[in-house]
């Protein structure tokens, strides 16, 4: 029983309902193999989306799934819905609109940086001219025979990087690219010492 006293006023409204909308599908994207609880999504007025980072290429099913439950659950009609990441370390955001139970996934290819070569008479082991935004970068230089190195500069954005050539090993050693990278080398021909010793 209730018993109120004194002056109340009591107003019924909608009962409240908590939704939430998670994205399940494969680990690939989702981190977890086809878990409803995990990957909620965020949003308002229907709309709801959630972005995923770091994506390995590939092409991912999965689906939309209501109160972390199989009860309720979207994709492509009958299917699944999927996504195919065309470069590895891609962005993927998956968006839901309730209203229409409309799903689209939008993929974003990964930031990079340019990476140049400059050899004079020195070849780099590494031919790649690109680097993914914080990913490491390597390479070792071989001088021709019969030179010796005269130059090795290393930039990053324009800025010179400090300790990236290692002399005793021939290589460079970038942490994480955060700019574009160009190295120049130079080689210049080998000279000797020539000592005359004679008498009368």
């Amino acid at each position: 029983a209730v018993t109120v006293t004194g002056d109340c006023q009591i107003q019924w409204g909608e009962p409240i309902i908590i939704t939430s909308m998670h994205v399940a599908g494969e680990s690939g994207l989702c981190g977890t193999d086809w878990d409803p609880a995990e990957n909620q999504m965020s949003g308002s007025e229907g709309v709801n989306s959630i972005t995923f980072t770091d994506i390995p290429a590939g092409t991912y099913e999965f689906k939309i799934v209501k109160d972390k439950a199989w009860t309720y659950s979207w994709g492509n009609g009958s299917a699944n819905a999927s996504v195919t990441v065309a470069e590895s370390g891609s962005t993927v955001t998956v968006t839901f609109k309730a209203s229409t139970k409309a799903i689209s996934a939008q993929v974003v290819a990964p930031e990079k940086y340019d990476v140049t070569f400059n050899g004079t008479n020195v070849t780099s082991s590494n031919a790649t001219a690109k680097v993914v935004k914080g990913d490491s970068y390597s390479t070792t230089l071989t001088v021709a025979e019969g030179y010796e190195l005269s130059q090795v500069t290393v930039t990053m954005g324009g800025a010179a990087v400090e300790g990236a050539y290692n002399a005793s090993t021939g290589v460079i050693t970038i942490g994480s690219v955060t700019g574009d990278v160009v190295i120049t080398a130079a080689a210049v021909v080998k000279s000797y010492g020539v000592t005359f010793s004679g008498s009368n």
